[in-house]
């Protein structure tokens, strides 16, 4: 039995291994294109909000109206992070300021929701990693099993 108990421990610890590496490759991979992702959607915004301004400022001579007259307003907050974007006319430089608070919040969010599915993947890959060595090396005993009596028979003639 101890043959089989190293056996099964090595099947299963093989196999547990290359789930997790597998399931921390595929974690790492999803969390960098989300990162990418998260970044290209944040310059996309803050691109198409100056693009905005700008077509405002060049059609009437001014920024007036929503939502420029809000970011007039808008206080910087010191605990924010922030894209900033700017772009000169002429003699006139315009900025755009856009917090990217809420991007990172969301992505802090997926970054432990993404762990936490990694390691219970890990915890699932283990456990049928267990089992399915404790069925394979169940099989490769009784294998065994079968040639020793084979040999023993031979032994006998």
């Amino acid at each position: 039995m101890r043959v089989r108990h190293s056996l099964r421990l090595k099947f299963a610890a093989t196999f547990a291994l290359v789930g997790v590496v597998l399931v921390l490759i595929h974690a790492v991979a999803i969390l960098q294109l989300n990162r990418h992702q998260e970044a290209q959607l944040i310059d996309q915004i803050v691109s198409d909000e100056m693009e905005g301004l700008l077509q405002q400022y060049e059609r009437i001579g001014s920024i007036d109206g929503p939502p420029y007259r809000q970011l007039q307003r808008f206080a910087v907050r010191a605990a924010d992070r922030y894209r900033v974007e700017v772009r000169e006319i002429g003699s006139m430089r315009f900025y755009l300021a856009y917090s990217v608070s809420l991007h990172e919040e969301r992505a802090h969010a997926f970054t432990i929701a993404l762990v936490l599915g990694a390691v219970f993947t890990a915890l699932v890959t283990a456990l049928i990693g267990l089992w399915a060595s404790g069925w394979l090396t169940r099989h490769v005993v009784d294998l065994a099993r079968r040639v020793r009596e084979l040999d023993g028979r031979s032994g006998e003639s």
